[in-house]
């Protein structure tokens, strides 16, 4: 089985130690929800396993491809989203390598068909969210780490995305790590908690 591993990581950020000789190994695929007080490192982490920041010592690999830098296969939703405000939906999707052949059907699974011409500011909370976690699925990673993706959002919107997405995710073999301060929220869709 295909996994996630970090072995004797060491990570120091302006003098204060983050990671000292820290290793774990996540199963792929799976959902997990990575929990933990604020400023421990949880960002720190995804930031590290997606190979956008180097460890001191230590190493990281998905499956037996080491990660020393970033790579397609691990890819980062913050919650601000990232969308380009000078793009609008089709642009956003067609930046990244997607062909209309592949949006064309996702759009309206996604609810955004209808929306192809509106540009980040003219969206709903809830599409740009849809809209980040789309453009994050065409681009083919095999690990989406949600770094608090989904903590504007109100219960409502949050479990109508949740049990649209998690059976789509499942389904490709995807892991999905939530990165979160509420647990409850995510805790009905995820198969492991890590706790930092």
């Amino acid at each position: 089985m295909e996994s996630l591993k970090i072995n004797n990581l060491t990570f120091h950020f302006e003098q204060k130690i983050i990671f000292n000789n820290f290793s774990l190994e996540l199963p792929l695929p799976k959902i997990y929800a990575l929990v933990g007080a604020s400023g421990i490192g949880k960002s720190t982490f995804a930031h590290l396993v997606s190979g956008h920041l180097i460890p001191d010592s230590g190493e990281i690999f998905l499956g037996s491809k080491a990660i020393t830098k970033p790579l397609k296969d691990i890819f980062i939703v913050h919650q601000e989203d990232d969308l380009f405000p000078w793009l609008n939906v089709m642009d956003q999707l067609t930046f990244v390598g997607a062909r209309l052949e592949q949006i064309k059907p996702l759009l309206e699974v996604f609810k955004l068909n209808g929306s192809e011409m509106l540009y980040p500011h003219e969206l709903s909370g809830g599409m740009k969210k849809r809209l980040a976690l789309l453009r994050a699925e065409l681009i083919g990673a095999k690990v989406l780490i949600l770094d608090e993706t989904l903590n504007s959002l109100n219960k409502v919107l949050l479990n109508e995305i949740l049990q649209e997405m998690t059976p789509r995710w499942r389904a490709q073999g995807l892991t999905v790590i939530f990165i979160t301060h509420h647990l409850d929220d995510v805790k009905n869709y995820i198969d492991q908690v890590i706790s930092f």
